[in-house]
């Protein structure tokens, strides 16, 4: 069958113009030229095939190393990014460190000036107390000189500096638990409420003298 397709074919080209020499050809020598170019074209793509696959495996190859390298370049980056957090994080302690001991320096030294400032207050509020504590007894012992009606009235008014005195005593005792903000106004308002509590035995104390006095008029 392919032999006589292969004659009627080149039966056909001695009609046209492509040459007298095809159509001098026997059948069977056109049969092979047809077979041998058939053969070449086979060859052809064969090799045109060849060289494609050969490009699509350069190209595979090279798809391939450059994702590897890539891939490497990334495990790279990432390694040089966790380095460079590690060292960031070993920094920002040490710096930190740094800072809490000297930020601790000056708590310590702080903490010596306000218990300085504190002894100091102590001090000097137990003074404070101690001169109110002692016109409280020199009136006392005016008072009992007075009348039994003069020291009643005297006993009602010194209780209540007694007991004035005593929460400043008090405060005074817990000064070391204050702020020392708190410590600075403490001193202020007691030599205030000193003050006020010494005037208040005075007047009490001159009470006691004017009823002392008309005591003896009287007799």
């Amino acid at each position: 069958m392919n032999r006589m397709r292969t004659i009627l074919i080149m039966s056909a080209l001695c009609v046209g113009s492509v040459g007298a020499s095809a159509c001098n050809r026997t059948p069977e020598e056109a049969h092979t030229d047809a077979v041998e170019t058939q053969k070449e074209a086979a060859r052809d793509i064969n090799v045109n095939n060849q060289q494609a696959q050969k490009a699509i495996d350069d190209a595979q190859r090279e798809a391939a190393k450059t994702a590897a390298a890539a891939t490497q370049k990334a495990n790279e980056a990432v390694v040089g990014a966790n380095e460079k957090i590690a060292e960031a994080q070993q920094e920002a302690r040490h710096d930190n460190a740094e800072v809490q001991a000297k930020a601790n320096e000056k708590i310590r030294a702080a903490n010596v000036d306000v218990m300085g400032d504190k002894a100091e207050v102590r001090a000097w509020g137990q003074k404070q107390i101690d001169a109110l504590n002692g016109k409280i007894d020199d009136a006392r012992v005016k008072a009992q000189k007075a009348t039994v009606k003069t020291q009643a009235a005297f006993e009602v008014g010194m209780r209540d500096v007694q007991s004035k005195r005593d929460e400043l005593t008090t405060e005074l005792a817990s000064i070391d638990s204050q702020a020392a903000d708190k410590a600075s106004a403490f001193k202020t308002r007691l030599a205030s409420e000193v003050g006020l509590l010494k005037t208040r035995v005075a007047k009490l104390e001159s009470a006691l003298s004017m009823t002392t006095d008309s005591h003896r008029s009287e007799r």
